[in-house]
């Protein structure tokens, strides 16, 4: 392959679905929690610490980044957030509430 490595996945169609509109708040907190199990586990195919560690370099600059990106994560979460609950509000999205 020369002096380029490659990282290659091929995904086979296996794909299931659940009726989420027909199971209970327990279900699907369960639910959630097993899609995110494989989600996580799906992107955690990554090389060893030390290799990662040598890519990066020893900056500040990923750190800068990543913290960058968190806070600009969180500020459009709380936003998204807000704009939900004013649509909720307003009578635009139904929502039954405290449960």
């Amino acid at each position: 392959m020369g002096e380029h490595h490659y990282y290659v996945r091929q995904f086979r169609n296996m794909k299931g679905a659940i009726a989420l509109d027909s199971i209970d708040a327990d279900a699907l907190t369960d639910y959630a929690g097993v899609v995110g199990h494989l989600l996580a586990k799906g992107h955690a195919r990554t090389s060893g610490a030390s290799m990662i560690a040598g890519y990066v370099g020893r900056s500040d600059n990923l750190d800068d980044a990543l913290c960058l990106f968190a806070r600009r994560y969180a500020d459009q979460t709380e936003a998204d957030h807000a704009a939900l609950v004013a649509a909720v509000d307003r009578g635009d999205l139904p929502a039954e509430r405290g449960i």
